[in-house]
């Protein structure tokens, strides 16, 4: 695995090849498959902590505009 790209590992999880990261296991991540492109900027803002009484997180995202090298997407 130290030799992979970030790409290879994740396309090695998602295809069952790999085991994901523990945390990955514990919070219920996965992935879902869909376009690739690059991350120019990413900001995250947290309002507050979880614990396992938060009960299930659920992450979306909406593709904004997508070009060829990068996508603009808005995620709530």
């Amino acid at each position: 695995m130290a030799k992979m790209s970030g790409r290879e590992v994740l396309e090695a999880i998602q295809a069952g090849l790999l085991a994901p990261p523990p945390m990955a296991r514990l919070i219920g991540f996965h992935i879902v498959a869909g376009a690739r492109s690059a991350t120019l900027h990413l900001n995250v803002s947290y309002l507050r902590g979880l614990s396992f009484r938060s009960g299930t997180i659920t992450a979306k995202g909406r593709v904004v505009r997508l070009t060829r090298s990068a996508a603009l997407w808005k995620g709530w």
